[in-house]
C-alpha cells in the first residue's frame, strides 16, 4: 500500500516479500516467494546484473544506486542495500524503485536544447520538481513555481542569492567537493540532503545537479532539480517498522516463556502459545480476561505497586511471585515486566516474560 516498489531477498537471493508496485518491473505472483530471484524475469531494459549485484550488496555490504529503464520507457532509481534485523544481523537485502521519470524528462529536454536557462519555462514548472539553475559560484539565476512551493520562498526573493544559503542545511556542504568534479567532468550528480524550508522545518530532499555547458563544452552553470522525498520516507520507515514486528510476532509465538502483553487497566491484548501451556487458558479466554484475575487475592494489592514502579523505571528486573492457572492452583513464576511506550514516551502496555521458578530469581518478591 506505501506505492513504493520493493522487494526483500535473503542470504540466498531468495524472495522473502514484495509490494503490488513492483509487479510492473520483476514479473512477480505471491507464489514466487521462496524462488530464487534469479528465476523472475525483470521489464529491465538493458540492464541484467540484478543477481550479481544483489549478491555484491551482500558480499561488501556497500548499498548500490542504479538508474533503471523499463520496457515501457519508465526510469527508476534502484537502491540495493543490506537489510537488517532488530538485533542488528543482515539477514539479506532489499531493492527500492523509486520512479524518477519526469526528472529524466526534463533532463532529456535540457540537454537537447544546451540546457539554457530560457529553456521551455512552461514545462519546468509542470513537471511538479523544483528546478534551480545557479551559475558556478552558487548565485541562484532560475527558480520555478515547483521550488517555491518546496522551499518556501517566491522566485523575486531568492534570485541572485547563494543557494546554500536558501535551501540547503549543512549536508549538502559535504557533498559540494564531490558534486563539482562530477559536473566540470560533463556529469550529472546525484544525491540526497537535509533541505530547509522558508519557515526553518527540515525535510528529506533528492537532488541531482546537471552542468549547463555552452556551446564550446565548458562549464558555465548548474541546474538542479529536486523535490520533497518525506513521504518516501515515512513508508520506507513503516516498511521496516512492519518487518520488525513480523519478525517480533515469530518470536513471541515461538518462546518457550509465556510471553503477555496487558493495556494499563490490567485487559489481556496478547497471550502466546507458551502462555496457554503453562496456564491453561487457550487464546480467546485470556483476551476475554483481565490481569488481575491471574493473582491471587494476597498478592493483588502489590501487583498495582509494582504496576506503578513499572511507569516509573520502564523496566522491571526480574522478580519472584505466584500466578493462577485456569485450574485454581498457584504457580511460583519468575516474571521479567517491561513498559511499552508510545511515539511520545507514555508507557501504554505491558509486557511480561514469564516461566516457572526453576532457578532463583533476584530475591523481590510481591508477597506481603
Amino acid at each position: 500500500g506505501t506505492g513504493i516498489a520493493t522487494v526483500f531477498v535473503d542470504h540466498q537471493l531468495r524472495l522473502l516479500r514484495f509490494t503490488p508496485t513492483v509487479c510492473s518491473i520483476i514479473n512477480l505472483i505471491s507464489t514466487d516467494v521462496g524462488r530464487p530471484i534469479a528465476h523472475t524475469v525483470t521489464n529491465l531494459v538493458g540492464y541484467d546484473r540484478l543477481v550479481q549485484d544483489a549478491q555484491e550488496v551482500l558480499d561488501t555490504l556497500v548499498t548500490k544506486v542504479i538508474e533503471v529503464q523499463t520496457k515501457d520507457a519508465k526510469w527508476y532509481t534502484m537502491r540495493m542495500q543490506p537489510y537488517r534485523t532488530i538485533a542488528n544481523v543482515i539477514e539479506g537485502a532489499v531493492i527500492n524503485f523509486v520512479d524518477i521519470s519526469s526528472l529524466k524528462r526534463a533532463q532529456a529536454e535540457l540537454e537537447s536544447d544546451k540546457a539554457k536557462l530560457q529553456f521551455k519555462s512552461r514545462l519546468l514548472n509542470a513537471i511538479g520538481e523544483s528546478v534551480i539553475a545557479t551559475d558556478l559560484e552558487g548565485n541562484i539565476k532560475y527558480w520555478n513555481e515547483a521550488a517555491e512551493r518546496t522551499y518556501g520562498a517566491m522566485a523575486s526573493e531568492v534570485e541572485g542569492k547563494n543557494i546554500l544559503e536558501v535551501t540547503a542545511d549543512d549536508t549538502l556542504y559535504v557533498h559540494a567537493t564531490q558534486m563539482m568534479a562530477e559536473l566540470k567532468m560533463g556529469k550529472s550528480w546525484s544525491g540526497e540532503f537535509v533541505a530547509r524550508h522558508r519557515d526553518s522545518h527540515r525535510f528529506p530532499a533528492r537532488v541531482t545537479h546537471s552542468p549547463i555547458l555552452d556551446d564550446q563544452g565548458n562549464l558555465t552553470g548548474i541546474i538542479g532539480v529536486s523535490s520533497d522525498i518525506t513521504l518516501r520516507k515515512n513508508a520506507e520507515e513503516s516498511l521496516r517498522r512492519a518487518n520488525e514486528l513480523a519478525r517480533l510476532a515469530v518470536v513471541v509465538r515461538d518462546s518457550r516463556d509465556a510471553i503477555t502483553v496487558q493495556e494499563l487497566d490490567g485487559r489481556i491484548v496478547a497471550w502466546n502459545p507458551a502462555a496457554v501451556r503453562l496456564f491453561g487458558w487457550s487464546e480467546s479466554e485470556a483476551l476475554m480476561m483481565n490481569a488481575r484475575d491471574r493473582i491471587p487475592i494476597s498478592l493483588r494489592k502489590d501487583a498495582l505497586l509494582r504496576e506503578y514502579e513499572l511507569s516509573q523505571a520502564e523496566v522491571l528486573e526480574p522478580f519472584q511471585t505466584q500466578r493462577l492457572t485456569k485450574d485454581g492452583s498457584t504457580l511460583d513464576v519468575c516474571i521479567t515486566a517491561t513498559a511499552l511506550v508510545n511515539e511520545d514516551g507514555h508507557m501504554h502496555a505491558i509486557a511480561t516474560t514469564e516461566r516457572v521458578k526453576s532457578t532463583p530469581c533476584k530475591e523481590v518478591s510481591e508477597k506481603p
